[in-house]
């Protein structure tokens, strides 16, 4: 019987470690003497260790398992309403099948080099389903996949692999956009702004996400080529009848417009939100509002039956 989610294939034993990489990469990395990397500081994030959080080992077996799982929200043209891009969010099954969600494990990952393996999983299951959907002949612009800041910069060969599975797919660097999460803990010395900058020469689009009221990234949004900033759904609290989050939003989406930026909003449920987003210029926007999180299966379905919005 047909498993309800897509499950990720992933390599076990030794080709489990090695990522699927060649065998003159994977020799490069060994060889690769570069220094400790600062992982993110997660004192400030309250809920980044929750008493429910899922251990390394079980994140190591669901790997193993091919227990990884990736579903998509629609992103959507806001004047328009059609959707043009869908976000790949993780998932775990646990061993009796039941999903796990990201903020369970996420953090726990993030500490060790598990969070490669689970971002390149992420990253494949996502060209195989956008490949199927243009063999089917489903209209979506691309795909857009979260990566956080340890990762990238853990991540030495990220470029390579990515244009390496692009290649195995069919697929350009065109049909990626890759959301930066954690950006502030992006070191500028540790070799992660020169991997996404050589992701951007060759195509993908860099997206800045998480970003709220008094947010200030200089460097990096002065070093890395963005293409556009996301909006944390914090800004869209009450957006109806709050006009302080009103002018927050209105300094943000300044913010965006001087740098040249597009702009995604995040967590949009009302028709309302919708409205003083698009007045305000806001160009892209996902939230329950729109769709709620669904397999690849249900994506194309969705995109199938929206394909009358298509230019």
């Amino acid at each position: 019987m047909a498993h309800p989610h897509n499950i990720v294939p992933f390599p076990k034993s030794a080709a489990f470690v090695a990522g699927c990489m060649s065998p003159e990469l994977l020799q490069a990395e060994a060889a690769n003497q570069a220094p400790a990397v600062r992982l993110p500081d997660r004192s400030r994030h309250p809920m980044a260790r929750p008493s429910f959080s899922v251990g390394l080992n079980d994140v190591r077996r669901a790997l193993e398992d091919n227990r990884v799982v990736v579903h998509y929200q629609p992103q959507f043209d806001v004047v328009t309403g059609r959707p043009v891009a869908a976000e790949a969010l993780i998932r775990l099954l646990d061993e009796q099948g039941n999903l796990v969600m990201p903020e369970r494990f996420i953090p726990e990952a993030e500490q060790d080099r598990l969070i490669v393996w689970l971002g390149r999983a992420v990253l494949r299951q996502a060209f195989a389903d956008l490949a199927d959907m243009r063999q089917r002949h489903i209209r979506i612009d691309r795909i857009s996949v979260k990566v956080a800041a340890s990762q990238v910069e853990l991540d030495v060969w990220l470029p390579d692999y990515v244009q390496s599975e692009l290649a195995n797919h069919g697929l350009q660097h065109s049909d990626l956009e890759l959301e930066l999460t954690d950006g502030r803990q992006l070191s500028t010395s540790g070799g992660g702004l020169e991997r996404l900058t050589a992701l951007a020469d060759r195509g993908c689009r860099i997206v800045l996400d998480e970003v709220g009221i008094g947010y200030t990234c200089p460097e990096i949004l002065e070093r890395l080529p963005f293409s556009a900033i996301k909006l944390d759904r914090s800004l869209l609290q009450d957006l109806e009848t709050n006009p302080v989050n009103q002018k927050a939003l209105q300094s943000v989406m300044q913010l965006a417009a001087n740098l040249g930026l597009q702009v995604m909003a995040e967590g949009v449920e009302t028709a309302r939100q919708q409205q003083l987003l698009m007045q305000l210029g806001c160009k892209l926007a996902q939230g329950f509002g729109y769709a709620r999180p669904m397999s690849s299966a249900a994506l194309m379905g969705f995109l199938v039956a929206n394909a009358s919005l298509q230019p």
